[in-house]
C-alpha cells in the first residue's frame, strides 16, 4: 500500500486470501450522510474498514423537497447544499476515509406519475453517475469495492458503471414500509438487488426476502461500540443534569423518535407505571401526533439529541431500557441496532416482540401491548443484579463491529476469489492471430443476403416502433461528416434495414417474457441498435449492452447520452468471458457467434450470466452455400470476416443445449421479403450511387421488412433464430426450484 498525498491509502489490488480485506478501495453510497447526528450500521462499518483499505464515503445528494425546505434551519442541510461547491465535495474525516458531497438533485419523490418520475429520476442518476466518476478519476480509483448503502435511488445509477471489482448492496431496512418513498422505488431495489454481486441483510427476514432475487445474500446483523458503551457499568461520573432531576426508577429510550416509535404502547405503560420515569433520548420527527400527545404525561421526558459520546452517562442512569417498536411490516425486517448497544452497557431490556430479536428471548425481555410492556418493566428491574449484567456484556462484546467486519470480509473475498475464477475459467490460449478470432461482426454492409430451408414458425408479438429507429437514426447522424447523410439519417431514422428487421425479430422473440424491473444483455451489440430498441420497446426494463471493441463501445455510450428517458448502459468486455453471474433475466446474441472462434465458450459464458429461467435469443446466418438470393448482384455472395462456414439448424441447436440450455423453438428470419428489403437496402452498383439509391428504395423495402417481421418464420430464410431458456437448478425433492 502507498499513501497518497491526502493521506489516503493507495489500494493496488491487496490480497483477498486472508479474513480481512486489505489494501482495496471501497467506494460507499450511502442513503445517510457522514455528519448524520448518530451512528449508523454504514458508519461503523466504513470506520471498521478504513484501518486497512480507502474508502471513499458518498454522502446522499439533496433530494427531498424537504431538505431543500428544511435547509433554512439544518446547518447539516446547508452543509450539504453548498459542501459539493468546495474542493470538488471532497474532505477527509480521518485516516483513509474521505467523504465526497455530489450536487443536489432535482426532487422527485413526491410525483405520482411513473414517466415523469423516471425521467427525472434519469437526470438525478446521470448527473450522479458523471460527478462521481470525475471523483473518482481525481482520486485515482480503479476497480473499487462498490457498497450501496441502502441508498436504492443511487446505488442503481452506478452499480456496474464505475468498473467495479465487486458491487454489494447493504440493506437495513424493508424499503417498502417506509412512509414518504414513492410506491415506485421496490422495483428499483428489486433491480439493484438483481444487478449486485453480494447482497448483505441485517435480519434474517430481509435476508430470505432478498434471496429470491440473488441468492448470494447473507444475514449480517447489526454489531455494537462495546468499548463505547460497557462504560456505563463503571461509570463513576456525575449524572447528566437533566437526568439527575428525574426521579427513579428511570426506564429509557435511546433513538430516533418516529414512525417505528409506539407511542400508544408507552403511553399505556406510563399511564400504568406512574412511579417510574419515562426518558426518551433522540430526535423528535414532527408530524406524528401520537408521540406528540405523550407530552401530556407528567412522568414522560423528551431530552432530545445527545452527543454520541455522552451516552453511556445517560445510560448509567436509567435502571431498564426499552425497544418499543411498532409492528408492522417495516419493523418485521429490522434489527435495532441498538439492542447491542444497551446490552453492552448491562442494561436489562424490554422490547416488542420484533422478529430479529425473538432470537434474544433468554436476554431480552419481550411484550407486545401496553399491560404486558408495564409488567415487563417491573419484572426487569426486579430480576437485575451483577450476575445479569456481566452476562450481557459478554453477550454484547461478541458482536462488535470489529466481528462484523471480519466477517464481512470473508464474505466479500469469497466473492472476488469466485469472480476471479470465473475470469479465467474460458480465457482463450494467447495467439498471433488473438484479436481477429475475437472480433465482433464487421460493419453492417458487409451482410449478405441468405435463404434457410426448413422453417419453423416464430410466436407473433410487437416489433419496434418506427419511432424507435427514427430516435435512433438522429443518434446515429451524429456520426456522420456528409451533411446530406446526417439529415438523410434525421428525417428518415436509421438507415440500415438489416438492422430494423434483425432486431424487430429479437424483441418479437422476448415479447411476453420480459417483466418491468428485468435485466436484458445485448451481447456483441456492435453499433447498440439492438440494446436501444429493447429499450424502447420494453420501457420498464434496463438493457447492458456489451461489445469486445472499444471503439464501439465509446459511440454506444455517446449514444446512450442522448436517450436519457431509457435505461441503457454499455461496457467492454468479452462475450467469451463475461463478468457477470445470474444476473440477466434475457440475453441476446444477434449476429455475433459466427464471428468468435470460441463459439462453444461464447454460450457457456452466456449460460453464466443469465439466471435460471432465464431466455436466451441466438440470431446466427445460415450456412452461406445454402442461402438463397435475389437480385442478381448478390447472387454467390457470401460474407466476410466470418470465422466459420455459419450454420445449419442441428448445429447451433446441438451447441446451444451443450451450454445447459433448453430449447423453446427454432425458427427462420430473412424470407424472401426480409432478403429482398436487404439487397435493395444495400445495392452493389458503387459507394455514392448505392447510397443514394438505397433513400430512394427505402419505403419499400421498409415495407418489405416489417412483411418478413409479420410473417415471422413462415418461410424459408437466410437466418435461424434460436429461443432458449437456462434450466432451473433441480431442488432437494427433485424439482425445479420453480415447481417448489
Amino acid at each position: 500500500m502507498v499513501m497518497h498525498a491526502s493521506g489516503a491509502i493507495h489500494a493496488e489490488a491487496g490480497p483477498i486470501d486472508d479474513r480481512l480485506l486489505r489494501g482495496r478501495d471501497i467506494v460507499c453510497v450511502s442513503v445517510m450522510d457522514w455528519d448524520w447526528p448518530f451512528w449508523t450500521s454504514r458508519h461503523h462499518l466504513m470506520n471498521e474498514l478504513s484501518q486497512n483499505n480507502r474508502i471513499l464515503f458518498v454522502d446522499p445528494p439533496l433530494t427531498f423537497a424537504s431538505d431543500y425546505l428544511g435547509a433554512r434551519h439544518d446547518a447539516r442541510l446547508r452543509r450539504k447544499l453548498t459542501g459539493w461547491t468546495r474542493d470538488g465535495g471532497l474532505r477527509q474525516v480521518q485516516p483513509n476515509l474521505q467523504v465526497w458531497s455530489p450536487p443536489p438533485a432535482i426532487p422527485f419523490n413526491r410525483v405520482s406519475s411513473r414517466p415523469l418520475y423516471e425521467r427525472l429520476l434519469a437526470v438525478d442518476q446521470g448527473l450522479f453517475r458523471s460527478a462521481l466518476r470525475g471523483t473518482l478519476r481525481r482520486l485515482d480509483i480503479r476497480q473499487p469495492i462498490l457498497w450501496v448503502s441502502f441508498n436504492v435511488y443511487y446505488g442503481d445509477a452506478v452499480v456496474g458503471q464505475l468498473g467495479e471489482a465487486l458491487s454489494v448492496y447493504h440493506c437495513t431496512d424493508e424499503i417498502s414500509g417506509f412512509p414518504g418513498y414513492s410506491r415506485f422505488i421496490p422495483a428499483i431495489e428489486a433491480r439493484l438487488i438483481a444487478r449486485s454481486d453480494v447482497v448483505l441483510a441485517s435480519s434474517e427476514v430481509l435476508r430470505d426476502d432478498k434471496a429470491r432475487s440473488n441468492p448470494n445474500s447473507h444475514f449480517v446483523p447489526n454489531g455494537a461500540d462495546v468499548e463505547l458503551f460497557e462504560r456505563a457499568l463503571a461509570w463513576d461520573g456525575p449524572e447528566p443534569p437533566d437526568l439527575r432531576r428525574l426521579p427513579r426508577p428511570r426506564a429509557g429510550f435511546i433513538g430516533n423518535i418516529e414512525y417505528r416509535f409506539d407511542a400508544a404502547l408507552v403511553r399505556q405503560a406510563a399511564e400504568r407505571l406512574p412511579e417510574w420515569s419515562f426518558v426518551l433520548i433522540g430526535p423528535l420527527q414532527h408530524g406524528y401526533p401520537d408521540v406528540e400527545a405523550l407530552r401530556d404525561l407528567p412522568n414522560v421526558h423528551f431530552l432530545g439529541l445527545k452527543a454520541r459520546t455522552d451516552l453511556p452517562a445517560y445510560l448509567a442512569g436509567l435502571d431498564v431500557t426499552l425497544i418499543p417498536y411498532r409492528m408492522n411490516r417495516l419493523t418485521q425486517g429490522i434489527y435495532p441496532l441498538k439492542v447491542h448497544e444497551y446490552l453492552a452497557a448491562g442494561k436489562p431490556v424490554v422490547a416488542t416482540p420484533i422478529p430479529s430479536l425473538r432470537q434474544l428471548a433468554d436476554r431480552v425481555y419481550l411484550a407486545a401491548d401496553g399491560p404486558s410492556f408495564a409488567d415487563a418493566i417491573e419484572r426487569a428491574a426486579r430480576e437485575d443484579g451483577p450476575y445479569r449484567r456481566e452476562a450481557r456484556r459478554q453477550l454484547a462484546r461478541r458482536e462488535t463491529w470489529s466481528a462484523r467486519a471480519t466477517e464481512i470480509s470473508g464474505i466479500l473475498g469469497d466473492a472476488l476469489r469466485s469472480r476471479e475464477a470465473r475470469q479465467r475459467i474460458v480465457l482463450p490460449v494467447p495467439s498471433p492471430d488473438d484479436a481477429a478470432r475475437k472480433a465482433v461482426r464487421p460493419a453492417e454492409s458487409a451482410h449478405a443476403s441468405r435463404f434457410a430451408t426448413a422453417p419453423s414458425p416464430i410466436r407473433p408479438g410487437s416489433e419496434p416502433s418506427f419511432g424507435t429507429f427514427l430516435r435512433l437514426g438522429r443518434q446515429l447522424a451524429l456520426r456522420h461528416r456528409n451533411p446530406l447523410k446526417r439529415l438523410a439519417y434525421r428525417l428518415l431514422g436509421d438507415l440500415n434495414v438489416h438492422r430494423r428487421v434483425r432486431s424487430a425479430h429479437v424483441i418479437r422473440a422476448l415479447d411476453g417474457a420480459i417483466r418491468p424491473g428485468a435485466e436484458v444483455l445485448d451481447a456483441g451489440c456492435g453499433e447498440g441498435a439492438c440494446a436501444v430498441a429493447l429499450a424502447e420497446r420494453f420501457a420498464s426494463v434496463r438493457v447492458t449492452g456489451i461489445d469486445i471493441d472499444p471503439a464501439s463501445v465509446v459511440a454506444c455510450r455517446a449514444l446512450a447520452a442522448g436517450l436519457p428517458d431509457h435505461d441503457v448502459h454499455f461496457e467492454q468486455a468479452d462475450v467469451t468471458n463475461l463478468p457477470y453471474r445470474d444476473r440477466f433475466d434475457a440475453v441476446v446474441c444477434s449476429e455475433v457467434l459466427e464471428h468468435v472462434w470460441e463459439d462453444q465458450a461464447a454460450l457457456g459464458s452466456l449460460h453464466r450470466a443469465l439466471k435460471p429461467g432465464g431466455r436466451l435469443v441466438v440470431h446466427v446466418p445460415l450456412r452461406h452455400r445454402l442461402q438463397r438470393r435475389i437480385l442478381p448482384g448478390y447472387r454467390g455472395a457470401c460474407v466476410a470476416g466470418h470465422v466459420r462456414e455459419e450454420y445449419v439448424r442441428e448445429e447451433i441447436v446441438e451447441k446451444v443445449e451443450r451450454s445447459g440450455f433448453q430449447i423453446e423453438r427454432v425458427g427462420t428470419t430473412f424470407g424472401p421479403a426480409g432478403e429482398l428489403a436487404f439487397e435493395l437496402n444495400t445495392l452493389p452498383v458503387g459507394a455514392k450511387l448505392g447510397r443514394l439509391m438505397a433513400l430512394f428504395t427505402l419505403p419499400a423495402a421498409l415495407l418489405l421488412a416489417y412483411l418478413d417481421v409479420m410473417v415471422h418464420g413462415r418461410t424459408a430464410g437466410n437466418s435461424l433464430l434460436v429461443v432458449a431458456h437456462k434450466l432451473e437448478p433441480a431442488g432437494a425433492d427433485g424439482v425445479t426450484d420453480g415447481e417448489a
